[in-house]
């Protein structure tokens, strides 16, 4: 299915999981479905409180229901300037008003998990004095963050891990502003191939460390992630990987 094809001629999604990570449920407007095979249909929303797979944070999941018919998202994907959700539907998906509602228990973990790893980022760089290039990040099962470069030694690695739980229990906020790009002032130069096109960036910064570009979710409050665990690290081809995880009940 060509994914360009559904959103032809729609406006761009409004991306509610922005405006409000904690929107858990909200009503919504059914804008285009269009059926794939069997009961499997791509549904596109006016506004969606559903994250896309990106950036290392996995597709959010839950239920669009709607008159006659209640749709499963398995996955949202970005196309675009448009959040398009794939899934099975029980009855034929109908265009209007509708209900959209998450499976918030993964989503909040995926939520503390994303801030976890800015956190630890922040406190990588504190701890060994020296910027590392972010490679990549996964934050469902299996967490990680990936660096370039050498990795620090186990004594290094265990103060990173101290120190990111006494800023976790220091109950540190983490705030969000959308910049002009031409307005950035304090984001590292690693990010700059990738943001010299973009007109608007999104920051999130962590009180205390410096801000980093992202489009995801986190929570507000250093607090919620209420702990964080380094599992192990790993020395990969360009660099190395710390697996990561933060308590799953809350």
């Amino acid at each position: 299915m060509n994914l360009a094809e559904i959103v032809e001629g729609l406006p761009p999604t409004i991306l509610a999981y922005q405006d409000d990570p904690y929107c858990a449920s909200a009503e919504g407007t059914v804008l285009r479905f269009a059926r794939d095979q069997g009961s499997s249909y791509y549904l596109v929303l006016a506004s969606s409180i559903f994250h896309p797979k990106g950036g290392g944070q996995p597709s959010d999941t839950g239920v669009v229901e709607g008159e006659g018919f209640t749709f499963r998202v398995k996955k949202a994907l970005k196309g675009g300037d448009h959040v398009i959700l794939y899934g099975k539907c029980d009855g034929t998906p109908a265009l209007g008003p509708c209900r959209e509602a998450l499976d918030w228990d993964q989503r909040y973990l995926y939520m503390r998990r994303h801030a976890a790893a800015h956190l630890f980022d922040g406190v990588l760089a504190e701890v060994t004095g020296q910027v590392f290039e972010p490679l990549d990040s996964w934050l469902g099962d299996g967490s990680y963050v990936a660096y370039r470069g050498e990795a620090p030694d186990e004594r290094k690695m265990k103060n990173v891990e101290v120190e990111a739980n006494r800023a976790i229990s220091e109950g540190r906020p983490l705030s969000i502003q959308v910049v002009r790009s031409e307005d950035l002032s304090d984001v590292r130069t690693f990010w700059s191939s990738v943001l010299q096109n973009e007109e608007k960036i999104r920051l999130v910064t962590i009180q205390g460390y410096r801000p980093i570009p992202c489009a995801g979710t986190h929570v507000r409050n250093l607090m919620e992630v209420k702990g964080l665990k380094v599992l192990s690290t790993e020395v990969t081809a360009d660099g190395f990987k710390v697996h990561f995880d933060v308590p799953h009940s809350v």
